[in-house]
């Protein structure tokens, strides 16, 4: 499962351009990460999967992750 989704979505998902790429940054940050519930890792994570959607066209979800990652900036 990525990001709540089934495995076909999650597929999907990793097909659309640059996706990968945002994913494995996202993904190495946290395994690096000493507190992996920090507020400001998760922020700038979100960010980069919110850059990654606009850079493929999906403003609406891109537009979701931006406001996951404002919001939790607001914390």
């Amino acid at each position: 499962m990525i990001y709540g989704c089934s495995t076909i979505e999650g597929r999907k998902l990793l097909e659309l351009p640059g996706m990968k790429e945002k994913v494995d940054e996202f993904v190495k940050k946290f395994s690096d990460a000493k507190n992996q519930q920090d507020p400001e890792l998760l922020s700038e994570a979100y960010l980069s999967l919110s850059e990654a959607f606009q850079n493929a066209n999906e403003q609406e979800e891109a537009l979701k992750w931006k406001m996951k990652a404002l919001d939790l900036k607001k914390k």
